[in-house]
């Protein structure tokens, strides 16, 4: 693997534990995760994993609550 495919991956870990924990803002994990904007770790991020920050914080709030996001944000609206 390459240094900055090896730089991608520990970024997008690190950024999938913090928005798992629900704890910071995604602009605050984007300055975590070293990114100098919250649209280009957003955008990074959706490229990388498939889904925004958001909905897979949605996703990863379901998953903990036992439904589906289409579920849990039903239930929370």
């Amino acid at each position: 693997m390459a240094p900055t495919e090896c730089l991608t991956a520990w970024r997008r870990t690190l950024a999938k534990d913090f928005l798992r924990k629900r704890e910071l803002s995604v602009s605050a994990v984007a300055r975590q995760v070293e990114y100098r904007s919250a649209s280009a770790f957003s955008v990074a991020f959706t490229r990388e994993v498939g889904v925004s920050p958001a909905r897979f914080v949605r996703e990863a709030a379901a998953a903990l609550a036992g439904a589906t996001a289409e579920e849990f944000e039903g239930a929370i609206a």
